[in-house]
């Protein structure tokens, strides 16, 4: 009683698969194994790279310099792959091919099976004249060969066509090698960008940059100095970054405080002004004074005239120099006309003769708050020697008020040759 359930469980069982699943298949097996075969002359060819180093037993260069990589095609072309196409799996049918193009060379058997293992070999494939395939498209998977397949069963007797191909080295090296380039170009703009943010920009080409510990010092570069200066942060060079330049000639660190030639006025005091401030009445009334203090007098009987103390009317404060060297101070004075004013302070420099190489001068000139020229209509030259000028280049900058003057009246008289240069 119970086998026969069982017959009976089976019997309904399978009966319920053959009529949900099972007819399904029967109708692709039918698709495909009843169709009569269509053996076809499949034409194969391939297109590889060798890397001489390493496969330069395939060379056909060998009487040439070698290079890196070296293009090899069949010599002669491979006969005829005969198939039934739609009889292959896509595993199987690249098997097949990959042995009838080594034709018994175990070396290209070899470099084709194992590219093929690596999936380094692109397969492409055209049935001539068809809407679909006339031109060769990439078989990627079996799906794809089995649409191929299928079309070329249908296309008979077209002709049909496999290309083994491989991602040309040559150019991948130089698509690399560009992004490589473009990347770094974009790291060096960045690393540039970084460092004009704490430079200040002096001319169209020159910058200034002060040290990020001591703002007593700083530099002055060209543009090209900052690319060099980004070059080396994108090589990570050891302590250089966007605020520290590395150690080369070009980058040299300037003490930009005053370091000016002794000034007179700041000698020594004299012992005879070594009293308080205040106001003495006219030195006339000091001599008269004098004359009638007894053993006081004149040289004739026996005094020195040294040893009668002149105290100069002060208006509270003393100086120590002589009158001759006292520093007048200096009375305000109108603004220069607009067409002077209009000229900058490198106009300025080149009218009066300071060479355009001179940077120490013009950093000077910055560290010091000088940015216009009508700041030496006033100025004297122990002025600027106090401020750390040479005693020539202060006279230079003092006279130049006047070159000015001439120089914008009569412009032409200064083109022999010279020609106005950015600031630093």
């Amino acid at each position: 009683m119970s086998a026969q359930t069982a017959t009976e469980s089976s019997r309904v069982l399978c009966e319920e698969t053959q009529s949900q699943s099972a007819q399904p298949d029967r109708q692709n097996s039918a698709s495909i194994l009843f169709k009569s075969p269509r053996v076809a002359a499949i034409a194969v060819d391939y297109v590889l790279y060798i890397e001489l180093s390493k496969d330069g037993h395939l060379s056909q260069q060998k009487a040439m310099t070698p290079v890196k990589w070296e293009r090899i095609v069949p010599r002669p072309r491979p006969a005829p792959f005969q198939a039934n196409i739609v009889s292959f799996t896509w595993p199987r049918f690249k098997h097949e091919v990959l042995i009838h193009l080594a034709n018994d060379c175990d070396t290209l058997h070899r470099f084709l099976f194992k590219n093929s293992d690596t999936g380094n070999l692109i397969w492409l494939a055209n049935i001539k004249n068809h809407a679909d395939y006339g031109l060769a498209v990439k078989i990627t998977g079996p799906a794809d060969f089995l649409n191929f397949s299928k079309a070329a069963y249908e296309a008979h007797p077209a002709s049909i066509a496999f290309k083994i191909t491989m991602e040309n080295p040559i150019q991948k090296a130089h698509d690399a090698a560009f992004n490589s380039e473009i990347e770094h170009n974009s790291q060096v703009d960045e690393a540039l960008n970084n460092i004009k943010a704490y430079a200040t920009a002096t001319g169209p080409d020159t910058f200034t940059i002060h040290h990020p510990e001591n703002h007593h010092q700083f530099m002055e570069l060209s543009a090209r100095n900052l690319t060099v200066w980004a070059e080396a942060v994108v090589a990570n060079q050891p302590d250089v970054s966007h605020l520290i330049p590395p150690q080369m000639a070009d980058f040299v660190w300037i003490d930009g405080r005053k370091r000016g030639t002794p000034n007179r006025l700041e000698s020594r005091p004299s012992k005879r002004a070594t009293g308080p401030n205040f106001i003495t009445p006219p030195n006339q009334a000091i001599h008269a004074l004098a004359a009638m203090l007894p053993g006081t007098g004149s040289g004739s009987d026996g005094t020195n005239d040294d040893d009668i103390e002149v105290i100069p009317i002060s208006s509270g404060t003393t100086h120590t120099a002589s009158s001759a060297q006292q520093v007048v101070p200096n009375a305000t004075v109108a603004p220069a006309s607009p067409e002077l004013e209009f000229h900058s302070i490198e106009t300025y420099l080149h009218v009066a003769h300071v060479p355009k190489e001179d940077k120490l001068t013009r950093a000077r000139l910055l560290s010091n708050g000088i940015i216009h020229w009508s700041f030496f209509r006033t100025s004297t030259e122990e002025e600027l020697r106090g401020l750390g000028f040479p005693i020539g280049i202060a006279r230079l900058l003092i006279e130049g008020a006047a070159r000015l003057e001439r120089y914008d009246h009569n412009e032409g008289a200064y083109q022999g040759g010279m020609s106005p240069s950015p600031l630093i």
